[in-house]
């Protein structure tokens, strides 16, 4: 869903109404689906809002597996740990991928399939 150019009122009414909507602790996790209906957003702006909210000090964590997904505020201490494990996973996997895609691009000069990546 495209939403059209937000303005800053209309962001900070946004901002507001999440931190009070936001379920407390994982089990209350409220979908992407379910906050971006309730306020009219987009996906994107969805997710910049959260991310200036975490840069504001609200600890809000997201979940994409088990019974609960969604976004919620981390209450305990478990939480925070799981989070933080969670991210440094992906940070892991995306600097995998970056140093693999990096190794592919480099290495296609010498790769026997190189007409499939010529552009001309």
């Amino acid at each position: 869903m495209a939403s059209p150019k937000m303005t800053k009122v209309h962001k900070e009414r946004i901002r507001k109404a999440l931190v009070i909507f936001l379920g407390k602790g994982k089990d209350n996790a409220t979908t992407s689906q379910t906050l971006q209906s309730q306020y009219n957003i987009g996906r994107r702006t969805l997710q910049r809002i959260i991310r200036d909210l975490i840069r504001d000090g609200y600890p809000i964590a997201s979940v994409v597996e088990g019974g609960s997904k969604g976004y919620y505020i981390t209450i305990t201490d478990a939480e925070f740990e799981e989070y933080c494990a969670q991210l440094s996973s992906r940070v892991r996997h995306d600097h995998e991928r970056l140093a693999d895609f990096k190794r592919a691009y480099k290495g296609k000069k010498s790769n026997p399939f190189q007409s499939v990546f010529r552009t001309s």
